[in-house]
């Protein structure tokens, strides 16, 4: 188990590491922030999510828990790209 924020969890994905997704979502709203996962100079995964469980708990507060199902692995794809361009 790995606790972090969104540039920690976008690295993990991005290396094909994480197989399972907990994502607790408190009932505040702020205007700006690091997004959940990445942050402003990372682009898009193409991770697929599926949802194996939710609770909702006291206060409003949301427990989602998912599993990694379509995970890309962009450092290994990238360095065979540039391999190719070689």
């Amino acid at each position: 188990m790995v606790e972090g924020g969104g540039l920690t969890i976008y690295s993990l994905l991005r290396e094909g590491l994480l197989d399972e997704l907990w994502i607790t979502i408190a009932p505040y709203v702020f205007g700006a922030g690091t997004p959940i996962i990445g942050g402003p100079q990372t682009r898009s995964l193409g991770v697929r999510l599926y949802l194996m469980s939710y609770e909702v708990l006291c206060g409003g507060w949301v427990n989602l828990r998912y599993k990694v199902v379509g995970a890309l692995n962009l450092a290994n794809a990238e360095v065979a790209e540039r391999d190719q361009k070689a």
